[in-house]
């Protein structure tokens, strides 16, 4: 429970329940080929399902985050030509197409709002429509000294 804790303190969700509490995404990067091996024919996102129905703290994860806010998601090994085509500008051009892209904007896509969305959220406050925060785990120990 010190991680509930922490999380309730952190992110100010105290009396929250339902869709208003946080979501978490788990995000393997840099998988090689021999790590996807483990979920290839399922898909990571399935994989990832399966392994917390079977893990010791699914419960309490459950009850920590969103109905249905709990997401896994894998990231290749990006290559020389991703690293190049960023450096240029040119990451997200359409003759720029590989693995690494493409997982990439299936993250994003998944984390930010589209322009299709927010629409349809009319009437909806500038803050809903805006999407959660996003945030790393590693940037919730600069929160540590305000919950000690």
């Amino acid at each position: 429970w010190l991680v509930h804790d922490y999380v309730v303190d952190v992110l100010k969700v105290k009396d929250a329940a339902g869709d208003r509490l946080p979501r978490l995404m788990y995000i393997r990067t840099q998988e090689t080929e021999v790590q996807q091996q483990e979920y290839r024919e399922q898909g990571f996102a399935s994989f990832f399902d399966k392994a917390l129905a079977g893990h010791e703290d699914a419960d309490i994860l459950r009850q920590m985050f969103a109905p249905g806010g709990l997401h896994g998601h894998a990231l290749p090994i990006w290559t020389v030509e991703d690293l190049e085509a960023f450096g240029s500008g040119g990451f997200w051009a359409a003759g720029h197409d590989t693995p690494f892209k493409a997982a990439v904007g299936s993250l994003r896509d998944r984390l930010l709002p589209t322009s299709e969305a927010v629409a349809d959220v009319a009437g909806a406050s500038s803050e809903a429509s805006a999407g959660p925060p996003l945030l790393a785990l590693a940037a919730l120990e600069q929160h540590l000294p305000r919950i000690a």
